[in-house]
């Protein structure tokens, strides 16, 4: 009963993540962020959840606080998740190796390229990891997707880190 629970909770939190409207760069001090791009057949949906939101939002030993180690208890720090859906089939890719690498508002400085590890709930897959935003401004998440026996796929999303409160 408690893992049918627990399945429904996730699929919920999912679902909101994903049911919303996809758009460009948006504003972001906790609320979430979404966005979605077509790449050679395959559309790769991107978004961004203060951790603060998860750890206000989800019981302490729920499994969304459970994930890739639980959510930093430090500013700045966001969940990323990208979820890839092969467009001719409709169905989640769930054997893809995606990393992402955070470019640095007006400092062209970039982060390492960091794995996002798969999240799987019930039968659907997505990919995710805790980052850490220190600078305010707008930043260009790159990632690459690497599905088996197909070409890497690369694009990018920009997410506007910016104070509480001065969001678009």
């Amino acid at each position: 009963m408690a893992t049918s629970r627990l399945r429904f909770a996730l699929g919920a939190w999912l679902l909101a993540l994903l049911a919303a409207p996809w758009g460009g760069a948006a504003a972001g001090s906790g609320a979430d962020y979404r966005s979605v791009k077509t790449v050679d057949g395959m559309s790769v949906y991107f978004s961004v959840t203060s951790a603060e939101s998860i750890r206000q939002h989800f019981r302490k030993h729920s499994a969304e606080r459970k994930m890739h180690g639980g959510p930093p208890d430090v500013p700045h720090v966001h969940h990323i998740m990208v979820t890839v859906v092969d467009r001719s089939s409709d169905r989640r890719v769930a054997d893809a190796h995606v990393t992402a690498r955070l470019i640095v508002p007006a400092r062209d400085l970039s982060s390492r390229r960091r794995p996002l590890e798969p999240m799987k709930i019930g039968d659907a897959v997505s990919y995710g990891s805790y980052v850490a935003m220190g600078v305010f401004g707008t930043y260009r998440v790159n990632v690459t997707v690497e599905i088996p026996g197909k070409p890497a796929l690369h694009t990018s999303f920009l997410y506007d880190h910016e104070p509480a409160g001065h969001g678009r």
